[in-house]
């Protein structure tokens, strides 16, 4: 059984530690990793509503005119700050802070966080709820990795952090002291190889030369999207087993990571009941147009069904 994702990026897009944002006179930054708010158009902040003089983009952390914030029109449930990071970037944390003016202050003091990688999709809305410091001039750091599940296995990236992959973020207020004051800044991982490019394929893409029944099905091969199935697996006759998956434009590939199948995972995710499998070794090769093969890459496999192992490609290839 065998689980699947490259890491890479589409032909013309830097990759995320080429992605620095312009530098400013702000302090050092709170937490390791590239700032992705900072550098934002104002386009790319929207909200449920707004008082004067407190606009969407007044929510970046590092605001060049100092003690602002986003602020609805009304404190009142329901609310939200909405941010399109402009691509998909593997996020490793989310800092917040309200507004302090003398003896007021308002800030969030709880929220939930909203994603999804792109507008066709829908919102994620984990249950999690962050809490923030009540001093309205404190900053609170948060890590994202608890929200990314089985979304990125931890170094699946290239980093041995956990990171949530999303483009759009949405922040939503539960509880706050004095009103809703918002400044946020998040945190992209600079160490990362690159973005996930099979997990949001349509099924279409993945082909195989055989499968060992529907829960095997050469698309339940995403390591990233595991669907509660058994990865993919041939059929025992399958003596020259095949995965093709089309990455449907062309990209340069960074890294390569697998992973087996975990029968305790299975059967908490779908009652099916099957033993450990993996694969211990296996070739990969690129090609621009199905006609001309790279020569095979042969790269060592996994050592049991739960692990995910990762292995960079030397030189860059595209396909």
């Amino acid at each position: 059984a065998m689980r699947v994702e490259v890491f890479g990026e589409s032909m013309g897009a830097p990759l995320v530690q080429e992605a620095v944002l312009p530098t400013s006179t702000r302090t050092q930054p709170l937490t390791p990793g590239a700032d992705a708010i900072f550098g934002l158009p104002e386009s790319q902040f929207s909200a449920s509503s707004c008082a004067t003089g407190s606009e969407p983009h007044f929510a970046r952390l590092y605001s060049s005119r100092g003690n602002e914030a986003w602020s609805p029109a009304t404190d009142e449930a329901n609310q939200w700050l909405s941010i399109d990071l402009g691509r998909v970037l593997p996020l490793l944390t989310l800092v917040t802070m309200g507004v302090s003016h003398g003896t007021e202050t308002k800030v969030v003091t709880s929220w939930r966080l909203e994603y999804r990688s792109s507008v066709e999709e829908p919102w994620v809305s984990p249950s999690h709820e962050f809490t923030s410091n009540p001093d309205g001039s404190a900053v609170t750091v948060h890590s994202l990795g608890q929200l990314a599940g089985d979304a990125c296995p931890p170094g699946a990236a290239g980093s041995s952090t956990q990171a949530l992959y999303a483009r759009f973020l949405r922040v939503v207020p539960l509880t706050w002291h004095g009103g809703i004051a918002l400044r946020v800044e998040v945190f992209a991982d600079p160490a990362a190889r690159g973005m996930p490019l099979l997990r949001h394929l349509p099924e279409s893409a993945f082909t195989c030369s055989s499968q060992d029944g529907p829960l095997h099905a050469p698309h339940h091969g995403r390591l990233l999207a595991c669907s509660g199935k058994g990865g993919w697996r041939p059929s025992q006759e399958d003596e020259a087993p095949l995965l093709e998956v089309d990455l449907g434009a062309l990209c340069r590939v960074t890294a390569v990571a697998t992973q087996g199948r975990s029968s305790s995972e299975l059967q908490a995710r779908s009652s099916v009941d099957e033993e450990d499998a993996w694969v211990t070794r296996y070739s990969v090769s690129f090609s621009e147009d199905l006609l001309v093969w790279s020569p095979p890459m042969e790269l060592p496999g996994n050592v049991d069904g739960s692990s995910a192992v990762t292995h960079a490609i030397p030189s860059a290839e595209t396909a």
